[in-house]
């Protein structure tokens, strides 16, 4: 009787335990779902690894639960003669099957006010797959729940002696410009790779996208510009392949870490194949900024050292043309000293002897929708200038390299054309267009510019004329004297003058130089003069004068006055890049950053502009980075040659490039027999058939039957195949090309997804033998049927690529119901339920029931015309519309 009474009350008290339990629990959440994602649980055993290694899980559904897999809460687990053991030490074998068992867990540490509780159903998902439950355990004082699970089977594979990387960094100077609010999402960033070679990020070509955050999903955009406050991230792969490891030493390694600028990357599964080793990565989420200036070139009306000169007034500032980085402009320009090591500003005075420099403000006006970068680089004649203390988005401060006052230098004006120069016994004039007309013994120095110069007339050696379309003026350098030819003229010792290509005549009695020696003159033909003499000709003779020509001068010079008089003293061995108007690029640009084609021998003229406006040189070199996309000629026609992608470069005779990305996709397109089309175009093949196909065999070579024909011509530049329509049957073969087996070389290789629309009802033998194919679309909420002996891809080489199967949401659980020994029942191992019917590429919208309205007194009826009483789940014709219900 004592025994009964004891049980009773161990029960009594069993029950109120749990009741209490119970209580407690009635006021918290219950999470009955938690789905998780894993980078690494698959490509974890591994024959020789340690069954010590633990698998990343993180939760995407179902927080505060979390996956705790520690040593003493997760394991691996081997099956053995039919029964699961765990195994806590030693490595895994190659070809023996695996679990990893964990907790599922809420405790204190995520959920610290005891609000949330595992429900006693509670569902574990992760990549999309159920894990199987054990018991559910609740502490006494229900401060927490956990529950054991287990993964789905998982066959170690063969060890990889290959070098695994485990670490990937970039850098991305790109990434800190792109996006941009206004710019192409078609721009894409280079990063190159710091850590983790020969990994590399896949950015070329096809590959690579932006992506656009809409109702908190990203979605891939691959045409217009970023939009203000909308949020974008960058997708791509990195890879290990042949094109940085021939000799395949490397793989990356399933949990390999990737970072560019510092910032970790989100990643997804590790892909590893026989020659090469895959996982697509996506940058954190970015806001489009406002378009940054990086970098501003400018040229200077006259160099610094023009001005710089001992008795020059500081007031005198030179002028900027900004030539790459408008609208930014210089203001605020102030000349700097260095005094006792010191710089100070001087505002007023003169120059003096000692060390200046420039001090100025690179500007933007607040409305010009652009900011200057916070690495702002500033050049000006090809010199860069230094960066200043101050700096925001509108303004930044910088200073000139430092320059030496010269003593005895001289300047001045022109007029409003022109300006002066005299340093080290040289006279630069620098003027454009015509000159005003003097006489013998004007005495304007705004007309008779030879009266500024006469103070230091005596000791002038050289004489330089330059700048556009100049016209010298009669008496330009002219002095009246009473002495004789024996010398003592004042302007006699004067032995030197140039005349720059830019000089095109020269007026009566410009130079009366007693004792000329030399003319240089940069001129293709003779600069000419309304009235002779130019020149003192009896003194030339005497002197023995030279006239210097280019080599490409014309003969003119020979007969005509006053050039016969230099005869035959004429040689022609002057460089034109000596001449003092020659002046170099300082940059160029293009009139299209981007083109795009889409049929063979589509033009366009790419026009290059160089700049400033008067280069000497303006010749362009034309260059394609790939000739069997796109050609372009010595004058810039850019022609569509082949599908693919070419940068077209154009280059100044110094080296500067500017380029624009040419992007040829061809389309081709035609019919499949009277049931079906086909199109392709930006490497993606769409098949649009009604019905079943006709059966053909691996030898079939009527194109009208085995359509494969029709596209194996340009094979090698699919990259994609999408299958829609009505009741389709897929023909045995329908893609098929013999190759050579798992090592790598078969002729479509590279194609990756298949994207089948709801209408695809059955596919037959060896339909789409896709060596590479990593992603399988399909939208029936019912398996595809499939032929007989279920071969319908090549699916050791889907086990090696990891192929993953996208399925609609609601579709998961039929696909389940396939016997696992067949093809479907395999990718049910790498499924995802994350496909939405509308984007279903038969374009059906599905509909609930309470949405099935039916107007004007129609009806509903199947795809065979039929008007029905009830329906099922499926396709329907409702108002003349398909729907999927």
């Amino acid at each position: 009787m004592k025994k009964i009474i004891m049980l009773f009350i161990v029960s009594l008290l069993t029950a109120i335990t749990a009741l209490a339990n119970d209580l407690a629990n009635v006021n918290r959440t219950k999470i009955s779902t938690v789905e998780a994602t894993s980078y690494d649980l698959f490509n974890i055993p591994e024959g020789g690894v340690s069954v010590k290694t633990k698998p990343t899980i993180k939760v995407t559904k179902g927080a505060p639960a979390y996956f705790s897999v520690n040593s003493a809460n997760g394991w691996w687990q081997q099956k053995v003669n039919g029964q699961w053991q765990d195994v806590k030490d030693g490595n895994f074998v190659a070809g023996s099957e695996y679990r990893f068992g964990c907790q599922v867990r809420i405790d204190s540490s995520t959920d610290p006010n005891n609000r949330y509780v595992l429900d006693n159903n509670v569902k574990v998902m992760v990549d999309g797959v159920t894990w199987t439950n054990g018991t559910l355990y609740n502490n006494e004082s229900a401060t927490y729940s956990y529950i054991f699970v287990y993964s789905y089977a998982i066959t170690a594979r063969a060890s990889d002696s290959r070098t695994k990387v485990s670490s990937v960094v970039g850098t991305s100077d790109d990434l800190t410009t792109i996006p941009i609010v206004g710019g192409s999402v078609r721009t894409k960033p280079t990063i190159t790779v710091t850590t983790g070679s020969p990994a590399r990020f896949a950015i070329d070509g096809s590959n690579g996208d932006w992506e656009k955050l809409v109702n908190g999903q990203w979605q891939i955009v691959t045409s217009g510009n970023f939009t203000a406050n909308d949020s974008y991230r960058f997708t791509c792969q990195v890879r290990i392949d042949s094109k940085t490891d021939p000799n395949n030493q490397y793989v990356l390694a399933p949990s390999v870490k990737v970072e560019v600028n510092g910032k970790e990357w989100e990643r997804g599964r590790v892909t590893i194949g026989g020659k090469y080793s895959l996982v697509q990565v996506n940058s954190p989420a970015m806001l489009p900024g406002q378009p940054q200036i990086h970098a501003v070139d400018a040229l200077l009306d006259s160099p610094l050292s023009s001005y710089v000169w001992v008795g020059n007034p500081v007031s005198d500032i030179p002028e900027f043309e900004v030539l790459v980085g408008s609208p930014a402009y210089f203001a605020n320009d102030v000349w700097e000293k260095k005094v006792n090591g010191q710089w100070q500003a001087v505002t007023s005075g003169t120059f003096t002897s000692g060390t200046w420099r420039l001090h100025t403000y690179v500007m933007l006006y607040g409305t010009q929708g652009s900011v200057l970068a916070s690495d702002l680089r500033v050049k000006v004649d090809g010199l860069e200038w230094q960066r200043g203390p101050n700096y925001t988005a509108t303004m930044a401060d910088v200073y000139s390299p430092e320059v030496t006052a010269k003593t005895g230098a001289k300047s001045g004006t022109l007029g409003t054309k022109g300006n002066w120069q005299f340093a080290d016994g040289v006279l630069t004039v620098t003027y454009n267009g015509k000159m005003p007309n003097c006489d013998k013994t004007t005495t304007d120095p705004e007309t008779a510019y030879r009266l500024k110069w006469i103070d230091f007339l005596g000791q002038i050696e050289e004489v330089v004329v330059k700048g556009q379309d100049v016209e010298i003026q009669p008496y330009f350098l002219y002095y009246e004297s009473t002495e004789t030819t024996d010398g003592n003229h004042p302007d006699d010792h004067i032995k030197k003058v140039t005349l720059g290509s830019g000089v095109k005549s020269i007026g009566k009695s410009a130079f009366s130089l007693y004792s000329l020696q030399h003319v240089y003159c940069y001129r293709e033909t003779p600069p000419t003069t309304a009235t002779l003499p130019v020149f003192w000709n009896k003194r030339l003779t005497n002197n023995t004068a030279w006239l210097h020509l280019v080599s490409g001068a014309s003969t003119n010079y020979d007969n005509n006055d006053p050039w016969s008089r230099f005869s035959p003293r004429i040689l022609r061995d002057l460089s034109t890049e000596n001449d003092p108007d020659y002046t170099l690029p300082a940059g160029i640009t293009l009139d299209r950053s981007y083109l795009e084609f889409d049929a063979l021998e589509q033009t366009y003229r790419l026009t290059a502009t160089v700049l400033p406006s008067n280069t000497s040189d303006k010749t362009v070199k034309w260059t394609t980075s790939n000739m069997s996309a796109a050609t372009v000629s010595s004058s810039g026609l850019v022609r569509a040659v082949g599908s693919g992608t070419a940068i077209i470069t154009a280059t100044t005779v110094n080296g500067l490039t500017a380029t624009c990305e040419v992007k040829v996709s061809i389309s081709r397109n035609g019919t499949m027999g009277t049931q079906g089309i086909w199109d392709f175009a930006n490497g993606v093949l769409t098949i649009d058939y009604q019905g079943a196909m006709p059966n053909i065999t691996q030898t079939t070579n009527d194109p009208e039957v085995a359509y494969r024909l029709q596209w194996q011509e340009f094979l090698d530049e699919i990259d994609e195949v999408v299958i829609k329509g009505n009741d389709v049957e897929i023909q045995p073969y329908f893609l098929y090309f013999e190759g050579d087996g798992p090592s790598g070389s078969h002729p479509d290789d590279h194609i990756t997804k298949v994207t089948i629309g709801s209408g695809v009802k059955s596919i037959g033998k060896s339909a789409l033998s896709m060596y590479a194919l990593t992603d399988v679309f399909c939208y029936s909420l019912d398996p595809p049927v499939l032929d007989g002996n279920k071969k319908c891809f090549w699916k050791s080489r889907i086990e090696t690529n990891e192929t993953w199967l996208h399925l609609r949401y609601d579709a998961v659980e039929n696909y389940n119901l396939w016997d696992k020994s067949d093809g479907w029942g395999y990718y049910f191992t790498y499924a995802m339920n994350d496909l939405y019917p509308e984007d279903d590429p038969v374009e059906i919208k599905e509909i609930k029931d309470e949405n099935l309205k039916i107007k004007n007194g129609g009806s509903i009826y199947n795809l065979a015309g039929q008007r029905l009483n009830k329906t099922q789940k499926g396709l329907y014709i409702v108002n003349g519309k398909k729907v999927l219900k």
